[in-house]
């Protein structure tokens, strides 16, 4: 079994679910967004921490909560191994996807191993191409909405907005893609100085554009 991960970090509380989460971050995504609050992660064989040192924190710690992200933790060919052996463990898990391996993430949902899913939306679908710098197939995050959405498994979308990409007429095209979901976070903060945040203010009016479409709407802000 072989994960290539980026690191491992024993506590974070900066995921706004209520729980104190481990988050072991992957790496590797082929993506490469042009607003990528992470892009030191994007290429593979940058492994720091083996998954047997996880697997005995998960046995050990009375915080079995653990969160797995990227990158694209979906691009890993041994990951539902790695949840299984989370799972005999007793974790709690919660799963961080772009939506690109819809058929891998339905195997994950159906294994019953992971009970959170969150799935990332870059922009609105018709936008998809000005952000990735990756020929991807849309309906591969068309399926992948859809599989989350008619599943019974617990989950959000969500997306990280900057002005530059994301306006108006953006957001209320991402809540026509995703409507009926149960949850949606607006997702900023700043750590990529090549674009600009918006105002809590401002990021309000994307809460009504979208609240014809969606359950429930956050606003997350992250440092």
């Amino acid at each position: 079994m072989f994960l290539d991960i980026y690191s491992f970090t024993k506590e974070s509380n900066n995921l706004s679910l209520d729980k104190v989460f481990a988050v072991l971050c992957t790496s590797g995504c082929t993506l490469r967004c042009t607003n990528c609050g992470k892009p030191e992660i994007q290429k593979f064989g940058n492994k720091n921490t083996d998954e047997k040192t996880i697997i005995d924190f998960i046995k050990k710690s009375k915080n079995k909560n653990i969160c797995i992200t990227g990158g694209d933790p979906l691009e890993q060919p041994d990951l539902i191994d790695f949840l299984m052996m989370l799972r005999m463990a007793g974790a709690y898990i919660r799963l961080d996807t772009v939506g690109t391996y819809p058929e891998k993430l339905k195997k994950i949902i159906d294994s019953g191993y992971v009970d959170y899913i969150s799935m990332n939306i870059k922009t609105s679908r018709e936008r998809y191409y000005q952000i990735i710098d990756k020929n991807i197939n849309l309906s591969d995050i068309d399926k992948s909405i859809d599989i989350i959405k008619s599943s019974e498994i617990e989950y959000e979308f969500s997306t990280v907005v900057v002005k530059e990409l994301h306006d108006e007429k953006v957001i209320a095209d991402i809540g026509k893609w995703l409507d009926g979901a149960k949850r949606y976070y607006i997702n900023q903060y700043n750590r990529n100085n090549k674009f600009t945040q918006y105002t809590m203010e401002e990021l309000s009016k994307f809460y009504e554009i979208l609240k014809p479409h969606i359950e429930q709407i956050g606003i997350r802000w992250f440092s």
